[in-house]
């Protein structure tokens, strides 16, 4: 018998099937798993863009309500306090403008008026002791100091009982504490806007002072008889 390779025809196929099977069926394993994988990934990532899209609806008519509760309080503030109907200089009259139109609208935060001097009369919505009550920020520039002073309402929690009116009357402001600052509203966003463009302005986002409290501003800028400027609303 000569050298070389012989083949032998007597060897079973068994063994070459017992490999190919499992190999088999692994791959299709395999490609089931992939699938459904994919198929997963596919139903989540639709699923993911729904809620998106259902949030991202819910995000924009919550910031409309928002955005109309601005403009309609700037609108209300600016046809009560231009023309000389309301003396400016007046901060118990201001409150009592002021008032009303926050304890109306829960969804803002503020609302304020500034002279031209700097003055400022603020109403703030505020919560102590698990109920809403109206904090009033009065500020008065003084040389390179701006004196502060914050005064609680006592006409109800805002939004309910009271009469709205009642804010009007200084006698019923509960004083709570004064500070010094270098606080200067004509120098901030809403009022430089609103006296530069002569009409209502939307400001970009910017933290309210004194806590730092996010959020946009509709400022409308008030005139008196003549055209001449009163300070801005907002």
């Amino acid at each position: 018998m000569t050298g070389g390779w012989v083949l032998n025809r007597d060897l079973p196929i068994r063994p070459s099937l017992a490999t190919v099977v499992p190999l088999l069926v692994l791959a299709t394993a395999v490609a089931v798993s992939v699938g459904q994988y994919r198929a997963a990934v596919a139903g989540l990532r639709e699923l993911a863009e729904r809620r998106f899209a259902v949030a991202a609806a819910a995000a924009a008519d919550r910031t409309r309500v928002f955005l109309d509760a601005g403009r309609t309080a700037s609108e209300t503030l600016a046809a009560d306090l231009a023309g000389g109907r309301v003396d400016v200089n007046d901060r118990a009259a201001l409150v009592g403008k002021l008032a009303p139109v926050l304890r109306a609208r829960p969804e803002l935060l503020w609302v304020s008026f500034t002279t031209p001097d700097g003055r400022m009369t603020g109403l703030e919505r505020r919560t102590d002791a698990g109920r809403e009550w109206l904090r009033l920020w009065a500020t008065e520039i003084d040389g390179p100091v701006t004196r502060e002073r914050y005064f609680w309402l006592n006409d109800g929690p805002a939004g309910a009982g009271g009469d709205a009116g009642d804010a009007g009357d200084a006698a019923s402001w509960e004083l709570i504490r004064t500070a010094e600052s270098d606080y200067d509203p004509r120098t901030r966003p809403f009022y430089v806007r609103a006296t530069a463009a002569g009409t209502r302005v939307w400001t970009e986002p910017y933290a309210f002072f004194p806590e730092g409290t996010p959020g946009v501003t509709a400022a409308t800028p008030i005139r008196g008889r003549g055209g001449a400027g009163r300070g801005a609303a907002c």
